[in-house]
């Protein structure tokens, strides 16, 4: 498997995080070996992952739909066969200049100011994840969105 894995047992169910260990461009080969192992179904993944097209610090949370061009997205879509899966998206806002393409921004390195702000959304993404499982979309999307 071409991933880090820990098994949590915080909630009444098991919950596995699963971190590719692969680009990003190639998460589905990574998520797909993964649910089928652990015997997951697609529609209870939640994938964490930034979007340049919100604004930097900004969360989205929400089930299923396209995947805009994110190509770690396609990856997993094509890999499990359904779109149908919670996203949790950190946004990182698009790059000042055109000195950089999209790719080299999102990957290249961030001033502190804009990492302690990436950071403080990784933070409540993580506390998003802990929503969806505990209180379900419809509350977590009220409070994250």
């Amino acid at each position: 498997m071409s991933a880090v894995v820990a098994d949590v047992h915080k909630w009444s169910s098991r919950c596995l995080l699963v971190r590719p260990t692969t680009y990003m461009n190639e998460s589905g080969n990574a998520i797909a070996p993964a649910l089928r192992w652990f015997k997951v179904p697609p529609e209870q993944l939640i994938v964490v992952h930034d979007d340049i097209d919100l604004a930097r610090g900004r969360l989205r949370v929400k089930f299923g739909g396209g995947n805009a061009g994110h190509h770690g997205l396609d990856s997993i879509s094509k890999s499990i066969g359904t779109n149908d899966f919670y996203r949790i998206r950190i946004g990182v806002g698009r790059p000042d200049s055109t000195d950089k393409s999209e790719a080299e921004f999102v990957v290249g390195s961030l001033p502190a100011s804009a990492a302690k702000e990436l950071s403080a959304s990784e933070r409540r993404a993580a506390e998003a994840v802990v929503s969806l499982i505990e209180r379900g979309l419809e509350a977590t999307m009220n409070e994250y969105n």
